[in-house]
């Protein structure tokens, strides 16, 4: 058997090769005979015949006629009449004398291809074809009667008398009288193919497809023969008798032995440990020296007494171990670590399970427990670095293991690998952690001293809303309106500055107040400051559809400005009365706030102010606040941005801030829209 490497291996010589001439391919032969005078009669695909005698000498040689029609020839029979040889091809009967080939063209061209013929009776012979028995006269043009048409003969031979015995795919059949019966047609181990029939130690012996060897003995049932141990039955094809008590028995799983000298012994076998090159037997003859027995894979003679030996030892190869890129792997090789996928191809000779070898294996440095597969070769995928030992063994056709065959190689590992990289990532991994941990503190840090300086920014505002300036001015106007016995303006006057004064304690708790209180606080200072003025500026305050009560403000983030516009835009008016509008807008992301007045703008302002220095405490701590809440933020920040008003000839007509502050809503709060 020839095997990977160039490796070759013999089993054993008990089985060989005839010596046929050269030109003779014994894998075209298609029938095999021999006759009474123990002449081998070979026939091939090709339609030729060659004779041979015990010692495989040609004793003659015929080939058949060129023809467009196949010319396989596939069985042989002795004609009683002259004991030349007959034979079904597919150009017709061919009778085979010394060096003359006669045809017989039976008039049915369908008969002319039989898997059997035989003699039957003086000038008839009887073809086994896949469409039934024809009987066909040899003279006389070569008429021809038709007998079971449908049923699928394999063969035939003669018995007692007139009797002529079938076999079919359907079981046991005799023809006599002419006609064709059943055998046993109520036994079911017969209700089988039937490849053979032979009568040998006063029983009737076939070789069946589903039942194996069968024997019959006299009018009895069919009994089964076991051939082989173990689950699974042997598809018997061919039989032949040696002496009075021995029968080999040809099947698709080798040659049989049956000893009935020894009726509870289990047969021997000869399979491809023998050296047999293929287990399917087609047909076996035995020419009283030696086995001829037709394979698959060609014609081999057998020594009967191979059957005593003991099989020969089948030893395991590993075959080759390769990398993903086919480069061969030697025993103890060290790879780089890209080369992680082996494969590893081995082979245990062991012909009697061809294709059905058990193997076991296990690499050692992945597992200590083996693996059993019945593919021989074993592909290993992402082996990590490190030392490994692969192992298998071959099981026997007794049950044991051989000794395991052991290969070994190393695969290195990257420099990412190794221990001096891993210790060097842990550094700098310990090193990242105490950097995050720190900027983490001092984020914190940075965060509390921010929530410091907005809280101190928040009591400042509301210092700069009760600074003693604004607390002076809303007294000095009390007691004018008193003065001048208005007391029904000094009461109002009275009752908003004291509800101002309440809310602003109330609202100083928190940093956040809601828009509602926002605008209340704004109208109850706008309504103050207007009480001041004479004639009064007028004032709006605008929510368009806003949830006042969810929206959540800064406290005192509008009031400066509110404030500016009133002590430095509207107070030094003379020519117009005041106007100051106060207007909220919402967005999906945010809430703008506007603080128009028509004053007399920044410019004029400053001009007035500059000479004495004054600055708005209010708006300075109003600006370091924002930077402080935005610096916090993470919702966007506040802006504020200052428009100038000009009519068209640039005379100033006021000043408009808009404060944009990122929306944040709180849920437990009522809905409550107000315009």
């Amino acid at each position: 058997s020839t095997l990977g490497n160039g490796s070759y291996y013999a089993t054993s010589s008990d089985c060989t090769k005839p010596g046929l001439p050269e030109d003779f391919n014994t894998e075209d032969i298609t029938a095999l005979s021999i006759d009474p005078s123990r002449i081998t009669w070979l026939g091939t695909h090709h339609g030729e015949c060659i004779a041979l005698d015990t010692a495989d000498n040609v004793l003659g040689r015929w080939r058949l006629p060129p023809s467009n029609i196949t010319r396989e020839i596939r069985a042989f029979c002795v004609d009683p009449e002259d004991g030349s040889i007959l034979a079904t091809t597919g150009i017709g009967i061919a009778r085979f004398a010394e060096q003359s080939i006669e045809l017989i063209r039976p008039s049915d061209a369908n008969s002319w291809y039989g898997h059997g013929l035989v003699r039957h009776r003086s000038g008839h012979a009887l073809v086994m074809s896949s469409r039934g028995v024809a009987d066909i006269e040899m003279r006389n043009g070569g008429s021809c009667r038709w007998m079971r048409p449908g049923e699928r003969f394999h063969g035939a031979m003669s018995g007692a008398g007139d009797t002529t015995w079938l076999w079919s795919v359907e079981g046991l059949r005799y023809h006599t009288s002419d006609s064709v019966y059943d055998f046993h047609a109520g036994d079911t181990l017969l209700d089988t193919p039937v490849h053979d029939r032979v009568e040998f130690a006063g029983a009737v012996w076939l070789a069946t497809a589903r039942s194996g060897a069968l024997r019959i003995q006299g009018n009895g049932p069919a009994e089964y023969i076991p051939l082989m141990a173990g689950p699974g039955m042997v598809r018997a094809t061919c039989l032949q008798p040696l002496g009075d008590s021995l029968l080999i028995v040809g099947s698709v799983q080798g040659l049989f032995r049956v000893d009935l000298r020894d009726p509870e012994r289990m047969p021997a076998r000869i399979d491809r440990n023998w050296g047999l090159p293929s287990e399917v037997i087609r047909d076996i003859g035995f020419d009283g020296r030696q086995l001829r027995v037709l394979t698959e894979q060609g014609l081999i003679t057998i020594d009967p007494r191979a059957f005593e030996l003991v099989p020969p030892t089948q030893p395991l190869l590993l075959l080759s171990t390769t990398l993903r890129s086919g480069s061969p792997v030697q025993n103890g090789d060290r790879l780089e670590h890209t080369d992680d996928q082996l494969h590893i191809r081995f082979c245990h000779l062991n012909f009697r399970d061809h294709g059905h070898q058990l193997f076991r294996y296990r690499v050692l440095g992945l597992s200590e427990d083996w693996t059993q597969t019945n593919v021989p070769d074993v592909r290993l995928l992402a082996l990590a670095p490190g030392d490994y030992t692969f192992e298998v063994s071959g099981r026997n056709p007794e049950g044991t293991w051989t000794r395991p065959l052991a290969f070994q190689w190393t695969i290195a590992p990257a420099f990412w690998q190794t221990w001096w990289f891993r210790g060097l990532c842990t550094a700098l991994a310990i090193a990242v952690i105490v950097l995050v941990v720190l900027w983490l503190m001092r984020q914190r840090a940075r965060r509390t001293e921010l929530e410091e300086r907005v809280l101190t920014h928040h009591q400042a505002a509301l210092l700069a809303l009760m600074d003693p300036h604004f607390i002076f001015n809303s007294l000095n106007s009390v007691q004018s309106f008193i003065a001048r016995n208005d007391t029904d303006r000094s009461l109002r006057y009275m009752g908003r500055f004291s509800r101002l004064m309440r809310g602003l304690l109330n609202a100083g708790r928190e940093q956040e107040i809601s828009l509602r209180q926002e605008v209340d606080l704004l109208e109850q200072y706008c309504s103050l400051e207007a009480l001041r003025f004479d004639p009064p500026f007028h004032y709006t305050i605008e929510a368009d559809d806003l949830p006042l009560d969810r929206l959540m403000v800064p406290a005192y983030l509008i009031q400066p400005h509110v404030e500016n516009a009133i002590r430095h835009g509207l107070w030094p008016l003379r020519e117009r009365q005041g106007e100051l509008n106060i207007r909220f807008e919402g967005t999906a992301d945010s809430v703008l706030c506007t603080v128009a007045d028509n004053g007399i703008g920044r410019a004029a302002a400053h001009a007035q102010h500059a000479p004495h220095g004054n600055r708005s405490e209010g708006m300075r701590i109003q600006q370091e606040r924002i930077i402080a809440l935005n610096s916090l933020s993470r919702r966007g920040g506040i802006r504020v941005e200052i428009i100038d008003g000009h009519d068209d000839l640039g005379n100033a007509t006021g000043t408009t801030v808009r404060i944009i502050i990122p929306r944040h809503e709180r849920t437990d709060a009522p809905d409550n829209s107000v315009t």
